[in-house]
C-alpha cells in the first residue's frame, strides 16, 4: 500500500512539471502554411461559455480569426459584413473577433445608442486576448487569419480581401484561394524620425513609395510660435500632400481634406485623386483593378527636415517646391467664389476681455462637454472647430467680417446639455448658437475664398 501512495506521488508530481513547462513554453509567430497548435481561447463574452477548444471552431467549418479593436472604424465596419454573410450562410464558415480591449468595454462600446446596429450574435467575441496577438503579429487592423478545418493557416490577409466572394470560396474549401498575404512592418513608429537606409542628418528631403503600414498618416512636426522645421506624410496621394502643406501652413488651418477648396487642372485624374467612393469610377477602364493596386504605383511617403524652425508660410513654400519638383503638378493659391460661413458682430451678452498677461497665444480646449476658451480672437475659435470636425460636418470655410478695432482677445466657457452631446454630438450649428448670444452671427455667403489649385503640367508633355 505505502508503495501504490508513492506511485501516485511521483505521477502527480511529473504531471504538475509538465504543466508547467508547457505553461513556460515561448509563444511563436505562426505564418501562413502552419499548423494551429491545441490550445484554449479565453475571454468569450457573447455565448453561453467562457471558453472553447480553437479545434472546435474550425473542424466544424472553415474559420477566419478577426483582430479588431472599438476605435478602428474599418473593423467595425467588417464585423457588421461577416456577421451579415453568416447570418446568410449559417454553418459554412465561423469568425472569431479577437480584442485586446476587456469584455467591460466592449459591452460599453456594444451598448453605445449609435452602436445599435452592431450586430454581433453570429459570431464568437474573445476579449482580453494577449496569446493569439503574439502568434500572429500584426501592427494594422482589421488582421484576418484564415484556418481550414484542418488547422491550416490559408492565408494572412488585410481587410480588402475579405470579400463575400473570397469568403464563401474559402468557406468551400476551395484549394486555389488568391488573396494577398498582409504584412506588417512591425517596428514601424510613425511618431519616431522616419529613417530609410540613413543614420544621421541634418538636412532632409526624400519622397518614395508607399509602405505597408495600413492607412497613410501626418504627422505635422511641432511648432514654436507658427514655425516649423519639420514635415512627415505617408502612404497619400499627391493631391492630399499638396492639401497638407497648404492647409496646415497658413495662419487660418483648413484641417482634413475638403474638395471644395481645391481646384484640379490635369488631364489624368486618376493619377491624383484617390478613386474612392464617388470617385470609384475613375478606375474603369483603367490599368488597376481595385484600389489596393492603384495605391501600390500612386501613393507616398514625404519627409522634410530642416536643420532651423522657419515661419509657416515659408515652410508650406519649401513643401509646394518639393513636390512640384517631384511630381510637375504647380501650386497655386487662388481666390474663388465659394459657399462660406461669414462671421460678423452685433450686440450680445458682454464677453470678458482676456488679461494682458496671457500673451499673444490662444488656449482652448475641450473636456467633456464644456469648451474652455482663454486669450483667444474669435479667428482662433474658428481655426479650432476646423481640428475637431472633418469636411462632412464642417465643408464652408470662414470669413470674418468683423473691423479689426472690434476683434478683442476674450475668455470664455461653452457648456452643452451632457445627455444631448453624448447620444447626438455636439455640432458646429450648436457652437454657432452658443456664440450667437455674445453677438456673433453666423451666415451662409458666397465669398471669394483662397483655394489650392494645381496645374498638372506632366500631363501636358
Amino acid at each position: 500500500m505505502k508503495a501504490t501512495k508513492n506511485n501516485y506521488l511521483l505521477l502527480l508530481i511529473a504531471i504538475l512539471l509538465t504543466m508547467k513547462g508547457y505553461g513556460q513554453q515561448k509563444i511563436t509567430e505562426i505564418k501562413t502554411g502552419e499548423r494551429m497548435p491545441d490550445m484554449m481561447v479565453s475571454g468569450i463574452m457573447n455565448k453561453n461559455i467562457k471558453q472553447i477548444n480553437l479545434k472546435e471552431l474550425y473542424q466544424s467549418a472553415p474559420l477566419i480569426i478577426d483582430f479588431w479593436f472599438t476605435s478602428c472604424v474599418p473593423c467595425i465596419k467588417e464585423m457588421k459584413f461577416l456577421d451579415s454573410l453568416k447570418a446568410q450562410h449559417p454553418g459554412k464558415f465561423n469568425v472569431l473577433m479577437v480584442t485586446y480591449q476587456k469584455e467591460a468595454e466592449i459591452k460599453a462600446f456594444l451598448n453605445r445608442t449609435n452602436n445599435k446596429d452592431v450586430k454581433t450574435s453570429n459570431l464568437y467575441l474573445a476579449t482580453a486576448d494577449s496569446i493569439l496577438k503574439k502568434m500572429f503579429p500584426h501592427k494594422v487592423a482589421p488582421h484576418n487569419v484564415w484556418i481550414d478545418k484542418q488547422g491550416l493557416v490559408r492565408a494572412i490577409t488585410g481587410t480588402e480581401e475579405v470579400t463575400a466572394a473570397n469568403v464563401l470560396s474559402f468557406a468551400g474549401q476551395e484549394t486555389s484561394l488568391k488573396m494577398a498575404q498582409k504584412k506588417d512592418i512591425l517596428n514601424f513608429e510613425p511618431m519616431e524620425e522616419f529613417h530609410l537606409m540613413d543614420t544621421s542628418f541634418n538636412y532632409r528631403s526624400i519622397i518614395t513609395p508607399a509602405i505597408p503600414t495600413g492607412s497613410g498618416g501626418l504627422l505635422a512636426g511641432t511648432s514654436k510660435g507658427l514655425a516649423y522645421n519639420r514635415f512627415f506624410q505617408y502612404n497619400a496621394s499627391i493631391t492630399h500632400l499638396f492639401w497638407s502643406a497648404f492647409s496646415t501652413y497658413n495662419k487660418n488651418p483648413l484641417g482634413t481634406y475638403r474638395e471644395n477648396l481645391v481646384e484640379l487642372h490635369t488631364k489624368d485624374s486618376l493619377r491624383l485623386l484617390y478613386p474612392s467612393g464617388k470617385l470609384v469610377r475613375l478606375l474603369q477602364h483603367s490599368l488597376y483593378k481595385n484600389m489596393q493596386e492603384w495605391n501600390k504605383d500612386n501613393t507616398y511617403c514625404y519627409a522634410l527636415t530642416l536643420p532651423n524652425r522657419i515661419p509657416d508660410t515659408l515652410f508650406r513654400d519649401y513643401l509646394f517646391s518639393d513636390l512640384e519638383r517631384y511630381f510637375q503638378v504647380h501650386p497655386k493659391i487662388e481666390k474663388r467664389e465659394r459657399l462660406c460661413t461669414v462671421v460678423s458682430k452685433t450686440k450680445g451678452e458682454t464677453l470678458k476681455a482676456a488679461e494682458p498677461s496671457q500673451g499673444a497665444y490662444a488656449k482652448i480646449k475641450l473636456t467633456g462637454v464644456k469648451l474652455q476658451i482663454r486669450n483667444a480672437k474669435i479667428q482662433d475659435v474658428l481655426n479650432y472647430f476646423f481640428t475637431i470636425y472633418d469636411f462632412r460636418k464642417l465643408n464652408r470655410p470662414f470669413v470674418t467680417e468683423i473691423p479689426e478695432s472690434e476683434q478683442y482677445r476674450f475668455d470664455l466657457d461653452l457648456e452643452f446639455n451632457r445627455n444631448k452631446a453624448q447620444n447626438e454630438g455636439v455640432s458646429p450649428e450648436d457652437y454657432f448658437e452658443m456664440l450667437g448670444r455674445y453677438g456673433f452671427r453666423f451666415e451662409q455667403k458666397l465669398r471669394p475664398y483662397p483655394i489650392l489649385v494645381l496645374y498638372d503640367y506632366s500631363s501636358n508633355q
